[in-house]
């Protein structure tokens, strides 16, 4: 019989089939890789040159759902509204009233009063409210202006 080294292991990149004698010469694929190098489905190549698996999310440190684990950006991203945490809470609450200081609106905000601002967020004491028979508008309907 005629003797042919080489690697004998079918599963090696460098199989031989004409070979007999096994030389210790196998050479097999990366961990998740062909024997091209190249990834196999569902494996991604990272930043040392490593077929992973793939971990769809997001990737960006500054979106509030960011996903340390994720290799592969998947659009999934959010980020918090101008001047809210990822929580929807105000960065900044001095009176703490869920309003945002930036955002904040001074006015009366006493319904009752005759300068009532609904879009007002804050009071600033400058509340007018009619005097005794009287409405915002004047005297009550039966009472004299001597004013």
């Amino acid at each position: 019989m005629l003797v042919v080294e080489g690697c004998t292991n079918p599963n090696a990149c460098n199989y031989d089939d004409a070979a007999n004698v096994e030389d210790d010469s196998c050479e097999y694929a990366s961990a998740n890789a062909d024997c091209n190098g190249d990834c196999l489905e569902g494996y991604i190549v990272d930043v040392w040159g490593s077929c992973v698996t793939i971990v769809e999310g997001c990737t960006d440190d500054m979106a509030c759902n960011f996903n340390l684990d994720a290799n592969t950006d998947n659009g999934s991203c959010w980020y918090a509204d101008e001047y809210y945490n990822c929580n929807g809470t105000p960065i900044n609450d001095e009176d703490e009233d869920g309003v945002p200081d930036e955002l904040e609106v001074d006015g009366c905000t006493d319904s009752e009063a005759c300068n009532y601002n609904s879009v007002a967020t804050e009071d600033d004491d400058t509340c007018i409210y009619p005097g005794t028979n009287e409405d915002c508008d004047g005297c009550l309907d039966g009472y004299a202006d001597f004013g």
